[in-house]
């Protein structure tokens, strides 16, 4: 395990991108957004043995598999997922990030660094890609940046990209519409047809969508909160209803000429 501080790029090339340069945004990541009762603690537990699925299923290449988290932020997929590759990377623009992410994993390379401005610090090719809680948040010119480079770095036909927009416009509107009459601004969110846009311009072919999180946040709290968590964890993964859930995941492979 090692962090590699030297293909930081303080030239980060996103507003979204410089927030994370920050001090202590792992704290907040790691101690409210993923707090033992929150609801991304929900639906990470929903997601997280679909992802080990995904990469226990793939084809194993001579010398094992070459595994990349691409913005890994503090480790949490990383660090679920690096016991079933041979060579794993985590790459993410925040060094504090990272530091929180090195706490988690066993033997995987972390590195600070954009892939953009510094192909170097994942060189590729890789047999599988993760990109989890990224292209939501970024910003729209960022996205089509970012895909075709991961795509570029796909080791061939047997590889998977698998990336997710964690805030679906169609399963937020009813927030949505709450925040709007209270003059609130709407969380930044995607639709399907937005994700299925950006990975086919950038040559991708999706395989399967999963989808976790079908009913409202707010039917987590309080007394219907186990009702709740009994019917998104039937409802988790793929079903023909799966479009509306809240965090919706890709599977996809290099698009067939």
């Amino acid at each position: 395990m090692s962090v590699d501080k030297t293909h930081h790029s303080n030239g980060a090339s996103s507003p979204y991108a410089q927030m994370h340069l920050a001090d202590g945004v792992s704290e907040h990541y790691d101690q409210v957004m993923y707090a033992p009762d929150s609801y991304d603690t929900l639906i990470w537990s929903l997601e997280r043995p679909f992802l080990r699925s995904v990469a226990a299923s793939m084809v194993r290449p001579p010398g094992g598999l070459r595994f990349l988290d691409f913005a890994c932020g503090t480790g949490r997929i990383i660090s679920a997922l690096e016991d079933l590759a041979s060579v794993s990377l985590g790459v993410d623009i925040s060094p504090d990030m990272l530091s929180a992410a090195r706490t988690k994993v066993q033997h995987s390379d972390l590195r600070v660094g954009d892939i953009l401005t510094d192909p170097h610090v994942a060189p590729g090719p890789y047999d599988l890609i993760t990109s989890i809680r990224f292209f939501v948040n970024t910003e729209e010119e960022m996205r089509r940046r970012v895909m075709p480079s991961l795509r570029n770095l796909l080791a061939g036909p047997d590889s998977r990209l698998v990336f997710n927009i964690h805030m679906n416009t169609i399963n937020l509107l009813p927030n949505r519409l709450y925040r709007l009459i209270h003059g609130w601004p709407p969380y930044r969110s995607m639709t399907v047809w937005q994700a299925q846009r950006l990975a086919r311009d950038a040559g991708l072919e999706i395989l399967e969508l999963h989808g976790f999180g079908l009913l409202p946040a707010r039917l987590h709290r309080g007394g219907l909160a186990r009702a709740a968590r009994w019917f998104d964890q039937l409802a988790a993964g793929r079903s023909p209803i799966n479009w509306l859930c809240r965090d919706l995941v890709f599977v996809c492979r290099l698009a067939r000429a």
